[in-house]
C-alpha cells in the first residue's frame, strides 16, 4: 500500500506539472488561480441542532475521507447546510489536510471553505503538498493557525487550458485513489478476520487439532 501510494504522489506531480502529458493533449498551460476552478458555495446558515454535522477532526486527513453516520452529535449555531459534491477545505489548521468531498447534503462547520469544482481536477489540486504549504505560508495564528477563505480561492497554479484535458488528469488520478482505497479495504477486512480468529482460539471456543 506504501508503494501505492508513493506511485500515486509521483503522478499527481508529473502530471500537475505538465513533466508528463497524457496522451493526445498538446495545448499551453497557464497560471490559473483557484477560483477559476470552481463555484463558491455560500450554503444556509442553520441555527444549530441539526444530525449529519461534519466538523474539521472528522475527516481522516490520510484518506480524504469522513464518517458521521456513527456519531450523533448536532450541529452547532452558524454551521452551514451544503449539497452533495461540495469541496470543504478547512481553515483552520490547514496544514493538516482536512479537505474532503460530501457523500450527500450535510450540515458542515463554518471553519470549512466551501466549493463545488467544475471538474475533477481540483480536489487533486488542493491534496499536493505544494498548495498545503502555501496554506501555511498564508495563515495566522500560533496554536491553532488559520487562513481565510480568500487566501485558498486566490491559490494560483499552472495548469492546462484544455478543460478535456483537466478532466483527464483528474480521471487517471482517481483511479489510482480507487485502486488504494481498494487496497486498503482488502487490508482491514484481513486484520478484522485475524482478530476474530485469534479472539476464538484465545478463548478456547475453537479447539486446534492435533496431528498425529
Amino acid at each position: 500500500i506504501a508503494k501505492k501510494r508513493d506511485l500515486k504522489q509521483a503522478a499527481m506531480q508529473q502530471l500537475l506539472t505538465g513533466q508528463t502529458r497524457l496522451p493526445g493533449f498538446h495545448g499551453e498551460w497557464a497560471v490559473m488561480k483557484l477560483v477559476e476552478l470552481c463555484d463558491y458555495v455560500d450554503g444556509v446558515p442553520t441555527s444549530g441542532g441539526d444530525l449529519g454535522y461534519l466538523e474539521i477532526g472528522d475527516v481522516n486527513v490520510e484518506t480524504k475521507s469522513y464518517d458521521v453516520a456513527q456519531k450523533e452529535k448536532l450541529s452547532v449555531r452558524g454551521a452551514v447546510k451544503v449539497p452533495a459534491g461540495t469541496l470543504l477545505i478547512s481553515t483552520v489548521r490547514p496544514t493538516r489536510g482536512a479537505i474532503v468531498i460530501t457523500k450527500s447534503a450535510l450540515h458542515v462547520s463554518s471553519a470549512f471553505c466551501r466549493v463545488r469544482p467544475v471538474n475533477g481536477l481540483l480536489f487533486h489540486l488542493v491534496c499536493q503538498p505544494k498548495f498545503l504549504a502555501y496554506l501555511g505560508e498564508n495563515s495566522i495564528g500560533g496554536t491553532y493557525p488559520t487562513c481565510r477563505d480568500e487566501t485558498i480561492l486566490g491559490y494560483e497554479s499552472e495548469l492546462p487550458g484544455d478543460p478535456a484535458e483537466q478532466t483527464a488528469i483528474a480521471e487517471v488520478l482517481t483511479e489510482m485513489d480507487a485502486e488504494l482505497a481498494a487496497l486498503e479495504q482488502r487490508r482491514e477486512k484481513t486484520r478484522a478476520l485475524k482478530q476474530a480468529m485469534m479472539q476464538v482460539l484465545l478463548t478456547g471456543r475453537i479447539r486446534l487439532i492435533a496431528s498425529g
